[in-house]
């Protein structure tokens, strides 16, 4: 989270609107973990990594989404089956969960004061994460290739 601090303040200030996706859990194997955190801005700015690379594009596109329609926070859930993962240089075949909210979230501004001051902090979300559906070969239902969203 410490990474996007900066980006989001900045963006901030040049009036932009900003999307944070975070990773809420890991099933498997995954890049990145829980607490992995991507800022996107209305411009389609990036700052920070929620995979690693394997589902950032589709992260980008839900967070414009989010920004264009106003709309609330998403739970999203991307993966791989093991055999897919290989077939594309993703050799993690775990499935990441991402809560994508717009904002800056509630959470920002105590974060971020928090950050600047040196005072340790810790950031909590309560998210249920129900089942994530699957298709005939193990992998979250979805796009082609075995990548998902639910």
């Amino acid at each position: 989270m410490r990474e996007i601090v900066a980006d989001i303040a900045r963006w901030r200030a040049a009036g932009k609107q900003v999307a944070v996706a975070r990773v809420v859990g890991v099933q498997g194997s995954g890049p990145r973990g829980p607490g992995a955190a991507m800022a996107v801005n209305d411009d389609g700015e990036v700052a920070g990594s929620v995979s690693g690379g394997c589902v950032e594009a589709a992260v980008v596109g839900e967070a414009l989404e989010i920004l264009a329609l106003a709309g609330g926070a998403r739970r999203r859930s991307f993966g791989y089956s093991d055999d897919q993962a290989f077939a594309v240089g993703l050799t993690c075949g775990g499935t990441v969960h991402l809560l994508i909210e717009p904002g800056p979230p509630a959470w920002y501004e105590p974060l971020r004061a928090a950050l600047a001051a040196s005072v340790p902090v810790a950031l909590a979300s309560v998210v249920e994460l129900g089942p994530v559906e699957e298709d005939s070969d193990g992998a979250p239902a979805g796009e082609p290739g075995g990548l998902g969203a639910s």
